[in-house]
């Protein structure tokens, strides 16, 4: 649960849409 929460607050910190794409393709393994 914590982790999700991690990626939500990750998520709404990140204002710039390529630095976001790139952390899920990261994550994802995309």
């Amino acid at each position: 649960m914590s982790k999700a929460r991690k990626l939500l607050h990750t998520r709404y910190r990140v204002n710039d849409l390529e630095r976001s794409v790139s952390f899920y393709k990261q994550v994802l393994g995309l």
